[in-house]
């Protein structure tokens, strides 16, 4: 699986008391993501959020307010979810992928803790994941014999049944249509015809 990485920073200047210099803190959100969102399913982005105050040295944000969402240009689509980190500064984001078009969108992740706050834009993209499986009462058919049909649609990252619509083309050994027709798939996702030959 191929993850997408982002990070974001922003700077905090506080006096710390008794010191010379102030302390500089930088919000430091990291995330990483799969780029490739099936819809329909379930996905997850991993958050860090923390302050920086050097190369080399960070500590954890507890309660850092998250948001994730779908954009598509500057139009918001979706909000997807809104998890708090922990004490170690992660959230775990899980979220459903919306049933949108496939295509490109942005995901959008907000972050606001006590030292800052920062946006990042990852590049997702939805895809659709179908698997369509049709079954006939028999291999051959003759003239006059009906061929008897079912369609069974799922979604091929979790097994799910899909509803939908789905076109049946019947030919014969020349490739040349003999029938087709358009059904409706319920929530089952399965649907059943027959055509006489």
């Amino acid at each position: 699986m191929l993850l997408r990485l982002g990070v974001a920073l922003s700077i905090l200047v506080a006096a710390n008391a008794g010191a010379e210099a102030p302390v500089r803190a930088l919000h430091d959100t990291d995330i990483a993501v799969d780029p490739l969102l099936v819809r329909g399913t379930e996905a997850s982005a991993y958050l860090t959020v923390s302050a920086a105050t050097g190369l080399r040295e960070s500590r954890p944000i507890a309660g850092a307010t998250t948001s994730l969402t779908l954009q598509k240009g500057r139009k918001r689509i979706a909000v997807l979810a809104a998890p708090a980190t922990n004490r170690e500064g992660h959230a775990v984001a899980r979220f459903q992928v919306p049933n949108l078009e496939p295509g490109g969108y942005d995901l959008v992740v907000r972050t606001r803790s006590r030292i800052g706050k920062s946006v990042i834009r990852e590049p997702v993209t939805i895809v659709d994941r179908t698997a369509l499986h049709l079954r006939t009462d028999r291999g051959v058919y003759k003239a006059g014999q009906t061929v008897r049909w079912r369609v069974t649609a799922l979604n091929r990252a979790d097994a799910h049944p899909l509803e939908g619509e789905v076109e049946v083309v019947l030919r014969d050994p020349r490739r040349t249509s003999i029938w087709s027709g358009k059904r409706k798939v319920p929530k089952t996702g399965m649907v059943a015809g027959e055509v006489a030959l």
